[in-house]
């Protein structure tokens, strides 16, 4: 464990040696959350969900169909898109390798280098089922780089790279319906994103003049343990019991480490444990039941034809409004639409049902491992006005 002095409020010496002592001996209270009060987030998902204004996100799932194929790899199971449904052919091994045990999803995986060849990330241990997510022409590669005992691969549909939203959205399809017909009993999966670098559990506290974090690293054991006591444990809101977070909790997410500076972002992390917010991303506990209306992509993507979905990975290249709206931005737009409307006496409010873990703490390889999604920061306006030319030109195209 070590003590972090991320921000001090003023320039004064450290606090004295045994105040750090006694922090050191003080365990993180996961019996009893503290959650913020719940906010309306109806112009946040307004704006979230512009890019993608003239998709349908109404349409429903496709069909999944899964059938025993003795004839794949036995801990695969290989997606196919055909006569409007998905056809998902497993092999023999595949669902008793995921039976009874925590999933950790990576949804896609960098083609050079990816996390999992870090051994905290991947430690072979009994309890946990990796479940990667790769390209077809990919699991050959990969399958040869990659040693875990417990591990299966759902290779996605073949012809073409349909970028990670599309990925996203048919790994949760597919679980949503493997629950559905009972071949998992899980009720939820971890969704890791395969370049971070380091996750940490972080308890922060006002201590006089500064703020403290008392922090252990954790390994992908040590997340899947920090998540189920969380689940496990009671929320308040002000003091008061609060079962609403148990009822609508659609995903939970992290703390990027690239947040942490100011003094409310530290405020709010040593007062709650859990924070009402639309911006989850890097680690999802997600539920999947309750995920499945809620869109990575419009399901109209899926039926893109291979030439179109070519065309949109070369104009990327040259255009931010293409790389905003097809190939990320993703985990944002899914916590927008994981929301619910309360009628109030006097107003309606949206409020989100997707949570950020205060308590824990990722940091990203960054520019140690190129990225496949190849995210561009882009400011709120310069947003703005892509997705408005976007769908001008659209709308043009279509008079």
């Amino acid at each position: 464990m070590r003590i972090h002095y991320p921000i001090p409020i003023s320039m004064e010496e450290p606090l004295p040696e045994p105040r750090l002592a006694e922090l050191l001996e003080t365990e993180l209270n996961v019996e009893s959350l503290i959650l913020s009060p719940p906010r309306d987030i109806s112009k946040e998902q307004v704006r979230l969900l512009d890019a993608w204004r003239g998709f349908d996100l109404t349409t429903p799932d496709p069909e999944v169909r899964f059938h025993l194929d003795t004839t794949f790899e036995e801990n695969t199971m290989h997606l196919f898109l055909e006569d409007g449904g998905i056809t998902a052919r497993y092999g023999n091994k595949f669902l008793d390798i995921l039976d009874q045990r925590s999933l950790v999803v990576v949804p896609s995986l960098n083609r050079k280098k990816n996390a999992l060849s870090n051994e905290n990330m991947a430690p072979n241990n009994d309890e946990i089922c990796f479940v990667l997510v790769v390209e077809d022409d990919q699991l050959a590669d990969y399958r040869d780089e990659t040693n875990i005992r417990n591990l299966v691969w759902i290779v996605l549909p073949p012809g073409t790279h349909r970028g990670v939203l599309v990925s996203r959205q048919l790994t949760k399809i597919c679980f949503v319906a493997m629950q559905a017909d009972g071949l998992v009993q899980q009720e939820n999966y971890l969704m890791v994103d395969d370049d971070i670098k380091l996750m940490e559990h972080r308890e922060y506290r006002q201590v006089e003049d500064r703020y403290e974090s008392l922090t252990r690293e954790l390994d992908i054991l040590g997340l899947v343990e920090h998540y189920q006591r969380l689940l496990d444990g009671d929320v308040t809101v002000k003091g008061l019991n609060d079962h609403r977070f148990h009822e609508v909790w659609v995903a939970i997410g992290s703390t990027p480490a690239r947040d942490l500076r100011g003094k409310a972002q530290f405020s709010n992390m040593s007062k709650y444990d859990l924070t009402h917010c639309t911006r989850v991303s890097g680690v999802m506990c997600i539920h999947i039941e309750r995920s499945a209306a809620i869109p990575f992509c419009p399901n109209e993507w899926l039926w893109y034809p291979i030439e179109k979905w070519n065309d949109l990975q070369e104009e990327r290249e040259d255009s931010n409004a293409i790389q905003l709206i097809f190939f990320q931005g993703e985990d944002f737009r899914f916590c927008a639409s994981a929301c619910e409307k309360v009628v109030e006496p006097k107003k309606t409010r949206t409020l989100p049902c997707t949570y950020r873990n205060n308590k824990l703490v990722i940091k990203y390889f960054g520019k140690e491992m190129p990225s496949q999604a190849r995210t561009i920061n882009i400011p709120l306006a310069e947003q703005k006005r892509l997705v408005e030319e976007y769908w001008n030109d659209r709308l043009a195209e279509d008079c």
